[in-house]
């Protein structure tokens, strides 16, 4: 029964030892047998950010004296904010959990704010029919700026693991991941693959397939009777690309043509009567950031970060918005890596339209490495 967060309210009262006790009791009426359990846990207040200088996110999290609480990381020219979730023992996951709160995700008004870590000593155990995924914005706004999972044991997934419709609505950053012994780093760009460009009178248009670690772009609208699509956008480090609106031009009913795909993870583009908006934030979920670090790996079941399409169509004469691009999955392990399942970062498949279909999300990034005397060596890309 892992604690995956708490929220704690103090009425002037003072905490000596800085610990909390959280106690649980189950009892079975039928036959009267009881479990009880009480744990302390040592608390910080999620206030205090605690600013460090490190070479890599990995190297960062690495670190002793990283624990549960939030971070901000100074890697070369980039700050990253983290929300930090640190186990001291072998983990268990048994039911579907997620980890972060709403004040790490984006709203209406503002981007999102942390990227969510969680760390374990020990081994980590996903098991079969769980889902390990982070928090996303109750209204819409997407999930935070990734999840990395770091364990210094064994990792061994019978469940998933997903970023899909969790992708971030924030800026793009160069994400540095790792810093090899030659001063190279392997990361993350903060943009990429652009979104499929606006069409008049046919489908849509695939946004760029991510290389070298990017999320892809998103699709473009689908368009008839002269009309104008949305373009898709292009992705950020955190979020595969949005996707454009559709457009549909009805005698006598006006002209309705589609609008891009917002940048930076934001929204869909739109469009009226007939036609399809584009996927964003809100308006379905974008794809977002997988980072995975453990001495050894062990996957017989999906790591996910893939793309979304709009909701399904009405009748044949609507023109289909397109759909959001894949997300980045980073995999990196020191020992061994077993994988026996898929690993998926596809953009979401296009969407049937009257004049053609939307357009089709561009393919994600997926990176799989073994880390040797400091240094990174690939065995698996797909692009």
């Amino acid at each position: 029964m892992p604690l995956v967060d708490y929220d704690l309210t103090r009425n002037e009262l003072v905490n000596e030892d800085d610990t909390v006790t959280i106690s649980v009791k189950a009892e079975n009426s039928t036959t009267s047998n009881i479990i009880q359990h009480s744990k302390d846990l040592k608390i910080k207040s999620t206030a205090v950010t605690e600013s460090i200088e490190a070479e890599s996110l990995i190297e960062a999290i690495s670190r002793e004296n990283i624990e549960t609480g939030k971070y901000e990381i100074k890697v070369s020219e980039e700050t990253y904010n983290l929300q930090v979730y640190e186990f001291n023992e072998n983990m268990t996951i048994d039911i579907s959990t997620e980890f972060g709160t709403e004040e790490d995700v984006a709203t209406a008004t503002e981007y999102a704010q942390n990227m969510i870590a969680i760390k374990v000593n020990g081994d980590l155990n996903i098991n079969e029919g769980t889902t390990l995924t982070p928090h996303a914005s109750k209204n819409g706004y997407g999930g935070p700026k990734g999840m990395f999972i770091y364990c210094t044991g064994t990792l061994t997934n019978n469940g998933t693991i997903t970023m899909t419709a969790r992708g971030a609505k924030a800026e793009g950053q160069n994400v540095y991941l790792f810093k090899n012994n030659d001063n190279t780093y392997e990361y993350v760009p903060k943009e990429g693959g652009a979104g499929g460009t606006t069409v008049c009178n046919v489908a849509g248009i695939k946004g760029e397939d991510g290389i070298g670690r990017q999320t892809g772009g998103g699709g473009s609208g689908s368009a008839s009777s002269n009309k104008w699509s949305g373009a898709g956008a292009k992705e950020t480090s955190y979020s595969g690309g949005t996707s454009g609106g559709g457009s549909r031009n009805i005698d006598g009913a006006g002209d309705f043509i589609g609008t891009a795909g917002s940048e930076n993870g934001g929204a869909g583009g739109t469009c009226r009567y007939n036609a399809f908006p584009g996927v964003g934030n809100p308006s379905g979920g974008t794809e977002g950031l997988i980072i995975i670090y453990a001495d050894d790996i062990i996957n017989n079941n999906n790591i996910t970060s893939v793309g979304t399409k709009p909701g399904q169509y009405y009748n044949d004469n609507v023109n289909a918005g397109g759909s959001s691009g894949g997300g980045s999955i980073n995999i990196f392990y020191k020992n061994t890596f077993q994988n026996t399942k898929d690993i998926i970062a596809n953009g979401g498949d296009s969407l049937y339209g009257r004049s053609g279909n939307g357009g089709a999300g561009g393919t994600g990034s997926i990176s799989i490495g073994k880390i040797s005397n400091g240094t990174y060596e690939s065995i698996f890309t797909n692009y």
